[in-house]
């Protein structure tokens, strides 16, 4: 379809990565693989990255389903690639060699959805919707969601240009090269050598090894998760944990446009079996908090190794990902270190007291509808406790899900 001059004259790395961007503009976390399960390109706007995770999901469909163009499953099973009960994934096919694999967020599905066809040959699986959706309380705001994920992949399996251009082994391969290329030169302007971290979190130990070295022209990046101690609750599934990592690797060496797999190939991780990284909860209850634990660290790590001067000591920091639920109007919001991104609560409380000083943000809310509900995933830090906190009723609160009543009071208090 495409002479090689075409090709090579459209492989101009960010060329490229404006075919993939405009390609997936509608999803905020998305990947794109080729029939061998090659990752070519992956989109991450939000800070619960699910980068690894949409990749396993993708190959437990390949290897027990047959997934053809035109059929979309889904999945939010934490124990088998998902990530939490409220972020979906969609695993689809567009082409015989490209496949769409998205997330996206739902507060109001709080219940395990094993994979299951939602689309087959362009048609909704009647069944499942009427398992899934007709019964839920909140079917509208399920129903919006889901035919509103069903027209982003309609509008992508429509872009034909874009779905021949992609699917295109020869083009496929010289962009892998073109991200190759890339990450040889920004490993190489940056440093090299090992060092680790050791942290308790929850009375668990927490020990992250870094190295990163070129031997015998082969530049490798490893993380070694050996010492890291065994938890029965407190735990997360290893392609939760590289979600974060590749994401905080892809920040440092500024590799976001390029994302694919001959860049993923040179990341080695070593995770023992028994630990708190490599066993998936339930729910995923967790996974928020030790996602930022273990992106502080590394981020911490790859700072120390490249700054010229010696950071000071390690210290973790609290941070908070809210949603504020009442029937099917949701508020959200996350809490970090560094940025404070709320949304407008006015439509489930009156605020009392809101202030700003010396970066310190303090507020006061008073709930004025009934049936408030707060999922909250929350980082804690004894650390910094009186810098960052929220209360319920002047009781501080952790990670699960909050009921509030009318009049109930809400207290957050954040430095930034």
């Amino acid at each position: 379809m495409f002479d090689n001059k075409s090709l090579q004259l459209a492989s101009y790395g960010h060329l490229d990565y404006h075919y993939f961007q405009s390609f997936l503009n509608h999803f905020k976390n998305a990947s794109l693989v080729n029939l061998n399960g090659d990752l070519l390109f992956s989109r991450d706007t939000e800070l619960c990255s699910t980068t690894t995770s949409r990749l396993v999901s993708y190959q437990i469909v390949k290897k027990y389903l047959k997934l053809n163009p035109g059929d979309i499953f889904i999945t939010n099973d934490p124990e088998n690639g998902g990530y939490s009960y409220s972020k979906v994934f969609f695993i689809s096919s567009l082409t015989t060699n490209l496949f769409l694999i998205w997330s996206d967020d739902i507060s109001q599905v709080q219940f395990k959805i094993p994979l299951s066809p939602l689309v087959e040959a362009h048609k909704k699986n009647a069944m499942l919707w009427s398992m899934m959706i007709e019964p839920h309380p909140q079917k509208q705001s399920l129903t919006e969601f889901f035919e509103q994920q069903i027209e982003h992949y309609t509008s992508c399996f429509r872009a034909t240009p874009y779905l021949d251009f992609l699917s295109e082994p020869d083009f496929q391969q010289i962009w892998f090269k073109t991200c190759k290329a890339e990450f040889d030169r920004q490993f190489d302007l940056r440093a090299q050598g090992r060092d680790e971290l050791s942290l308790k979190y929850h009375d668990k130990l927490l020990k992250v090894a870094l190295g990163i070295e070129e031997k015998q022209n082969s530049r490798t990046i490893n993380i070694d998760f050996s010492s890291t101690q065994f938890a029965d609750k407190m735990c997360a599934a290893s392609h939760v944990i590289e979600s974060a990592m590749i994401q905080e690797f892809v920040y440092h060496y500024k590799l976001h446009q390029f994302l694919s797999q001959p860049i993923l190939n040179q990341i080695k991780l070593i995770m023992p079996p028994k630990s708190v990284v490599s066993k998936a909860h339930p729910t995923g209850e967790h996974n928020f908090e030790l996602q930022g634990v273990i992106r502080q660290a590394l981020k911490y790590l790859l700072l120390k190794m490249n700054s010229p001067k010696k950071p000071e000591k390690f210290a973790l920091k609290s941070e908070a990902q809210l949603s504020f639920i009442a029937d099917s109007d949701v508020c959200a919001g996350f809490l970090l270190d560094e940025s404070f991104a709320l949304e407008d609560l006015t439509q489930f409380f009156k605020p009392t007291t809101m202030s700003m000083k010396e970066n310190n943000y303090h507020g006061e809310y008073t709930v004025t509808v009934p049936g408030l509900t707060l999922d909250t995933f929350y980082l804690y830090s004894d650390f910094d406790h009186n810098k960052r906190f929220i209360k319920i009723n002047n009781k501080s609160i952790k990670s699960g899900r909050h009921q509030l009543k009318e009049n109930d009071q809400l207290s957050i208090h954040w430095k930034i």
